[in-house]
């Protein structure tokens, strides 16, 4: 939680100077509906996405829960 937080600050203070959202890169192993991933995607829809967006590196290449959503959100799968 304390990661959303900083986030949170540091957008507060360079926001009116970055042309682009910040991408951050999240590592999880599948795109199951709970657990970690639930969490992050809480967090992902409450943030201002033209200010940052996540990508999801995962270890397995098939259809997950959160792949629709990803794409909404303009999210990457790598």
């Amino acid at each position: 939680m304390q990661l959303y937080v900083i986030l949170e600050i540091v957008l507060e203070r360079y926001s009116d100077c970055m042309s682009e959202p910040i991408r951050i890169l999240q590592h999880v192993r599948v795109l199951d509906s709970g657990g970690i991933e639930a969490f992050i995607f809480a967090n992902l829809r409450k943030m201002d996405r033209n200010k940052v967006t996540f990508d999801f590196l995962v270890t397995r290449d098939q259809k997950e829960f959160y792949d629709d959503e990803l794409k909404e959100l303009g999210c990457k799968k790598i």
